[in-house]
This record gives C-alpha cells, structure tokens and sequence, in this order.
C-alpha cells in the first residue's frame, strides 16, 4: 500500500505541477485536461478520479503549493519566534511570493474565475482563504492569552486586517494589470511594526530589515 500511495501521490504532484505551468503560460481558458495530460503523462481518467475536472486541478494547485498562505504560517508558527518576528517573517515570506509573476498569473486566473462562477470562488475561500485567516487568528488568541497583545480585540478581525494590509495591494496589480507596481522589503517591514504598535503589541527588539530578511529566507 505505501509504494501505491507514493505512486499516486507522485501522479499527482506531476499533474498539478504540469498544470500550472500550463495556466501561467498560456492561460486557464486556454488549458485543456488532454494538453496537461500530455505534459504530466498518466491518463484522463486518473485525472478525473482525482481531480473531477479542470476546477479541481486548479483548487489544487493552490491547495497543494508549499508557499500558500496557511502553509507558509503553519510553518513559520511552528519556529521558536517572537511574535514581532512571527508577523515579519509571515509578512516578508508572503511579499516574496506575491512579488513572484506566476502568483499574480495564477491570482489573475482565480479573480477571473470567482467572478464567473460564484461556487468555485465559495470553494476557494472555503478550502484556502478561510483556514489561512483562522490559522492567524489561533495566533492573535494564543498571542493575547499569552499577555503579548491586549485581549479584547477579536482575532479573527486582527487576522483580516493583517492579510489585508499583506495582500491588498497585490490584489489590485492582478486586477489592473500592473506588473510595474513595486513594493520593497522595508516597506513591508514598516508595515508590520505599525501593524504591532496599532495592536498594542508587547514591545520587544526589532530585527533589522536586513537580518530578517535573511531570516525569512532560510525558511523557504
């Protein structure tokens, strides 16, 4: 059984990463099940089992990408970190790959197809967006519980308006096309610390912009 689950999990490694490529060069429209048949090899039918449709692949794809959201934080939540360093390094990882032009291609294409079809952006968020934010939110509780940020403001709210300031702006690069729109290291980084000073964050030692960088480098 487990040479048979490594075979069928390397299938489906071929097949998601067959597929991305394919949606970030040529466009999702324009990507059909047979031409990512024909890059990963296997066959339709396998695809089908596993993935139902071309949807499916795609929501794996983003599901199964070892910078998403929720596993760059599982992760990094998983270090001996500070919080103030927690949020940076979450912050930093996260600008490294929206910064990537295959994250906006790919961001692109969910925008596009939420918009089409409310379901699948319903499962997207169900399956992606919403554990990413309560993933944080278990952060900001244990964070608060741990006498490291008032309590009082509710985590899941504080979650939201991290990612948001994280996210946002590459959002509107992907909606507006605009591949030229460039945000620095240093400008995350200030972010955060305002970020940590509005929450009322304990005040500990901040890192410099260079060393935390390069911190947050050596967990990717």
């Amino acid at each position: 059984m487990t040479g048979q689950h490594e075979r069928l999990n390397a299938r489906r490694q071929a097949i998601t990463d067959a597929a991305k490529r394919l949606f970030v060069r040529q466009g999702y429209e324009s990507t059909s099940l047979a031409q990512i048949i024909e890059v990963s090899g296997g066959s339709l039918a396998t695809l089908y089992k596993m993935f139902g449709n071309k949807e499916g692949v795609l929501l794996a794809v983003l599901a199964d990408d070892p910078s998403n959201g929720l596993r760059t934080i599982e992760r990094i939540a998983s270090e001996d970190l500070t919080p103030h360093e927690t949020l940076m390094r979450i912050g930093l990882s996260m600008h490294e790959k929206f910064m990537r032009p295959e994250t906006l291609a790919m961001m692109r294409i969910c925008i596009g197809l939420s918009l089409k079809d409310k379901a699948w952006g319903e499962r997207l968020d169900t399956a992606l967006a919403e554990p990413t934010k309560q993933r944080l939110a278990a952060l900001f509780s244990a964070w608060q519980g741990e006498g490291a940020i008032p309590a009082g403001d509710n985590p899941v709210e504080l979650a939201e308006m991290f990612l948001g300031m994280i996210v946002h702006e590459f959002q509107l690069r992907a909606i507006m096309q605009r591949d030229d729109i460039s945000i620095c290291d240093a400008a995350v980084c200030r972010r955060v610390r305002r970020f940590g000073r509005a929450i009322g964050m304990r005040e500990e030692p901040w890192k410099t912009t260079a060393s935390v960088r390069e911190t947050a480098s050596d967990g990717t």
